[in-house]
């Protein structure tokens, strides 16, 4: 059976800390509260982008697309691949993990109208 080459949607985490722990040791060290929006908080996202831009340029080279990205909580890019690439993905320079992504079903669908929100 051949490799599967259907795009699927993978998070692909890497290795720098997401601003959210940068700030919490950053605090700790500090003795001193850092916000998320802090000139702290502002560099180190700026860092984690320049670091996710060149996993990005490498995944792209290997044909994948990136379609987001977070830095707050977690440090990853959400990627479409075909399965076949993930282990390529994962030699990447700055890559911790690479997952499938699991579909999420909303289970909080009737929510909105119970709150008679519009």
């Amino acid at each position: 059976m051949a490799a599967d080459t259907a795009p699927h949607h993978y998070i692909v985490e890497l290795t720098g800390e997401p601003v959210g722990v940068h700030v919490a040791k950053e605090s700790k060290r500090t003795g001193k509260k850092i916000a998320l929006d802090s000139d702290v908080a502002e560099t180190r996202r700026q860092q984690l982008r320049d670091e996710q831009k060149q996993a990005q340029t490498a995944i792209e080279a290997l044909g994948g697309t990136v379609i987001d990205h977070t830095e707050t909580v977690s440090n990853t890019l959400i990627v479409t691949m075909p399965d076949s690439m993930a282990e390529k993905v994962k030699a990447i320079p700055g890559v911790k993990r690479v997952q499938k992504a699991r579909p999420v079903k909303l289970s909080l669908d009737h929510a909105l109208p119970i709150h008679n929100v519009p």
